[in-house]
This record gives structure tokens, C-alpha cells and sequence, in this order.
């Protein structure tokens, strides 16, 4: 199951680095899309990381859940076959979880910093527009005469 989920992680992010330039094209380079997608990048990078501790669980779930039992008995078969579940389940609810998560985090940081961005904007445009001047011979200084 790990070797599988690792190249499919693999050619997500093949597909990911391929299809960024057109992303970032097509979205007009918005800051709130690069930040979404920098969120998608570090989240799927940190997949490996929630394999391995599902990895950790699968390998240490058996010894605390029936520490009397050796390695070869075979006597629950149902007890066994919930573990596996539960240990495939890891798998792939782990990585699920945690890319929702960061998923609704990345939309709403996107989104924040995008509004900051358009109001110090607008607010830059506000600045710019007060400074102009009425009538602009009035205060202007006399050019040196030659």
C-alpha cells in the first residue's frame, strides 16, 4: 500500500509542476492563487510524513492491542482482518484529513491575503490622489534663468 501511495504522490506532483505555468498564467499571477497552491504543494509533500506514522501504527497496533498472542497465531481471524482495515484505512484517511484541512486553510489565506493586497492598493491610489495639485503653475518653483 505504501509503494503505491508514494507514485501516486509522485505523479500528482509531476502533474502539479507541469501544469503550474499555466495556472499561474491563467489566474493573472493572483497572490491568493499562489498561496493556495504553495498550500498544495507543502501538503502533498507532507503526505510521506502521515504514511509513515500510519506505517508506525500498522506495526505497533497488533503488539498493544494482544501483547499474550505470538506472531504466527492465527486464531482471531475477524480481529485480524479489523486491524488490517484499519491499518489500510490509515493510508488513506490520514493524507484525506489533512489535505482537507489544509485545503480550507489555503482558500482562506488566499482569500486574506488577497484583500490586504487590494486595500493597501486602493488605499496607495487614495494617497496618490490627494497629493495632486489644483492648478499646477501655483506652487511650482521658477526655472533658473540661463
Amino acid at each position: 500500500m505504501k509503494n503505491a501511495a508514494q507514485m501516486v504522490q509522485a505523479l500528482l506532483l509531476m502533474a502539479m509542476y507541469g501544469f503550474l505555468p499555466f495556472v499561474l498564467v491563467f489566474s493573472r499571477y493572483d497572490i491568493s492563487m499562489m498561496i493556495g497552491g504553495a498550500v498544495v504543494f507543502l501538503t502533498i509533500r507532507f503526505w510521506n510524513v502521515l504514511w509513515a506514522w500510519a506505517e508506525w501504527i500498522d506495526s505497533n497496533l497488533y503488539e498493544v492491542m494482544y501483547p499474550d498472542s505470538g506472531m504466527l497465531d492465527l486464531g482471531n481471524g475477524a480481529s485480524q482482518l479489523i486491524l488490517d482495515m484499519v491499518s489500510t484505512g490509515l493510508y488513506v484517511i490520514f493524507p484525506l484529513v489533512f489535505t482537507a484541512i489544509m485545503g480550507w486553510f489555503g482558500v482562506k489565506a488566499g482569500e486574506h491575503v488577497g484583500n490586504l493586497m487590494k486595500e493597501s492598493v486602493s488605499d496607495s491610489g487614495g494617497m496618490g490622489g490627494a497629493g495632486k495639485l489644483k492648478n499646477p503653475d501655483i506652487n511650482l518653483p521658477k526655472k533658473p534663468k540661463s
